[in-house]
């Protein structure tokens, strides 16, 4: 994909050359033309390309570009030709930035590559790796083009792991009241904008060890806050020291007032402008020793979502690990051999090699025999020998620390390992050997191994499930069919065979759900037959049926403008009855379903609305995901609870979204934009 992106943009610079080379207003016309095609091009690329005239002003963006600044501004992109970074409505640290760095590439007359925060509208931002070429037209400076690609997950992942590798290296401080605090800093900015830690006396007792702060200039509030006696009589208090951790992703002022402990703790806390939330118990033997809390404020502009929950677990974790080996190195430092059967407990070994790479100590082998004195080759099988020493040696060249994974044989049997080593330097600098630690996680990832071979199973079995099921059924719809048209059954067999035929239907229509949600997880997505269609004559025939179903219920229909598209009739009628549907089960008996529709620019705009109580923050945010129910969908309800995860999947296949808002006064409206027609690229040229 890189090497497509890179030929994108040499072919956007080869082309805005040609426009302004070629005056002819026939070539033109076939130059749109070769233009359009190229568009089509550049949207099967992820990465976001723009292009800029040589002002500055934007005049191209492909489809991935175009969905990132409709994300960033709420307008459509078509909205935004011809205008300045600062006038396209961005925010503005980031429009101030694209300034500089074209006013860079102009001063330069050379391509920028550089890393980026992106914000994003719900919130926090993620990163892109943002490149900013020159194009030249006879020696001058005609035009720019910006590639953008979405580094975010790189870029957490290597938090993660440097975050991890900065906790491994505080092995040696072997107190308690300088460990954790060691581990509190480190986590800002990485992790939070705060920390605290707490440390357990007895059952009823607590003291603030330690505050860390992101912005220097808070340090007096910190300073105040580390005053504080935390934990007193809270229930979460009682949660930590049982071993369970707190996540508290959205951060209310009823949270502040539940932990704080009088008034001016209370606006303490306000004065933090705390977001979101994290709490996790450091546990040594099974006890809760103490507690780190981490929390994210407006200097980040970031919530912390299940992953940071989880990096923070595996922090206090790693402490912990610490903090207990740390003890018995404490009591067991007279003692070497003591200290080897302390260790050799775990799946951790430890070593020292020379520039020889020969060990000179170790606890906890690899290997079943004495190693000191020897090299890798006298002690594992030739491959991986060569293959660690290769290793091994990358540190003693780069003097860099490399992180690593292995299988080496230990004890007769293939074992994974996880290793980490660091260069080892005498009083002058020189490197003199290596030092290492090598975490056997042979049993992770066989777990892991097993967890997504579970998963592919279950895909496969609800596939061949559905798929297997539809044939018998078949057979009782054609049979419950002949004999709803026979003249000569008595009333009550007729009804018999009604309720058989209802629920074969029933039956089949939640097979056909299974089939889609197998497609998706199997293919990405799902299958579409776009046509022309009247998304109102389909509303209105999706709403008569459920007005014959629910006769006591009102549902309302209101089409305004042309609603013809290019769109697969029978899904759209899906996302109709799903949505309608869900309105009626959850929606209040006594207040209509609306549903409306209307046309904005090129896109049709589909509303469902309800009355009753809103949908919880907490439902919401796994509303779409396969097999949700919400609080009413219990007793009798037969749903599988893949509706609206169907919806959206059908939503997303025609180029559409769909999103929901939901309040106590508002009641709870679904809204879905769908393209008239798929939309190729969204070309921004000036018209000539």
């Amino acid at each position: 994909m890189a090497g497509l992106a890179q030929r994108a943009s040499g072919w956007v610079r080869g082309r805005v050359r040609s426009i302004l080379e070629w005056p002819c207003r026939d070539e033109l016309a076939r130059l749109r033309l070769q233009g359009r095609r190229f568009s089509d091009l550049l949207d099967a690329v992820e990465d976001a390309v723009l292009l800029n005239d040589s002002s500055g002003r934007l005049s191209f963006a492909n489809r991935a570009a175009a969905a990132l600044l409709r994300d960033l501004t709420g307008r459509e992109p078509e909205t935004m030709v011809g205008k300045q970074p600062a006038e396209l409505g961005l925010p503005a640290e980031l429009a101030r930035f694209i300034v500089t760095e074209l006013e860079r590439v102009d001063a330069t007359q050379a391509a920028i590559t550089h890393e980026v925060v992106v914000p994003q509208s719900g919130g926090g931002g993620r990163w892109y790796e943002q490149k900013i070429s020159p194009v030249f037209t006879d020696g001058r400076l005609s035009a720019y083009v910006m590639i953008g690609r979405d580094i975010d997950a790189r870029k957490r992942a290597q938090r993660r792991l440097e975050l991890l590798s900065k906790v491994s290296l505080l092995v040696g401080n072997l107190e308690l009241d300088e460990l954790l605090p060691a581990i509190a800093k480190l986590s800002i900015p990485e992790l939070a904008d705060w920390s605290a830690v707490d440390v357990r006396g007895d059952e009823k007792t607590v003291r603030r060890l330690y505050v860390a702060q992101r912005d220097p200039g808070k340090a007096e509030l910190a300073a105040k806050l580390q005053r504080v006696h935390p934990w007193t009589t809270r229930a979460g208090w009682r949660e930590l020291v049982a071993g369970r951790s707190l996540f508290i992703p959205e951060v209310t002022d009823e949270v502040l007032r539940a932990n704080a402990e009088d008034s001016e703790h209370l606006a303490l806390l306000r004065q933090l402008g705390l977001r979101s939330a994290i709490a996790v118990p450091l546990r040594v033997r099974d006890a809760t020793v103490a507690v780190m809390t981490f929390a994210t404020t407006g200097e980040s502009a970031t919530r912390f979502g299940r992953d940071d929950l989880a990096l923070a677990e595996e922090l206090a974790r790693r402490a912990a690990i610490i903090i207990d080996r740390a003890r018995l190195h404490a009591e067991l430092k007279a003692n070497e051999a003591r200290f080897r059967v302390a260790l050799a407990a775990s799946r951790t070994a430890v070593f020292e090699q020379d520039r020889e790479l020969r060990y000179r100590w170790h606890y906890n082998a690899a290997v079943d025999r004495d190693t000191i004195g020897k090299t890798h080759a006298d002690l594992f099988p030739n491959d991986e020998a060569a293959l660690l020493t290769a290793i091994k040696r990358r540190v003693l060249d780069t003097g860099e620390r490399v992180h690593d994974e292995i299988q080496l044989t230990a004890g007769g049997e293939p074992r994974v390992w996880a290793i980490a080593v660091d260069p080892l330097r005498d009083e002058r600098g020189a490197i003199v050997g290596i030092i290492g630690a090598a975490n056997d996680v042979t049993d992770a990832k066989r777990v892991q191994a097993e967890l997504a071979q579970a998963v592919t199973f279950r895909e496969q079995l609800m596939s061949i499930l559905g798929h297997d099921l539809r044939n018998p059924l078949g057979a009782i719809l054609a049979a419950t069919g002949l004999l709803r048209r026979r003249q000569d059954l008595a009333s009550p067999t007729r009804d018999h065979v009604d309720r058989i035929d209802r629920a074969a239907w029933r039956m089949a229509e939640m097979i056909r759900t299974l089939l889609d949600v197998a497609q998706v997880r199997f293919h990405g997505s799902l299958p579409v037959s776009p046509a022309p269609t009247d998304l109102a004559e389909v509303a209105r025939a999706i709403v008569d049926e459920l007005r014959a179903a629910e006769p006591d219920r009102a549902i309302e229909l209101d089409v305004r403008g042309d609603a013809n598209g290019q769109w697969d009739r029978a899904r759209l009628g899906e996302v109709l009855s799903n949505l309608v549907g869900n309105a009626l089960v959850h929606g209040t008996a006594g207040e209509p379903v609306r549903v409306a529709i209307d046309v904005s620019g090129d896109d049709v705009r589909l509303r469902v609305h309800n009355g009753g109580e809103p949908i919880t923050p907490e439902m919401r945010a796994a509303l779409f995901e396969p097999f949700r129910r919400g609080a009413q969908e219990t007793g009798t309800f037969r749903g599988l609870g893949l509706g609206l995860y169907i919806v959206r999947q059908i939503v997303l296949a025609h180029g559409g979204a769909i999103t929901v808002d939901s309040t106590p006064t508002d009641g709870t409206t679904f809204t879905v934009r769908l393209p008239r027609a798929p939309r190729p690229s969204v070309s921004l040229s000036a018209a000539p």
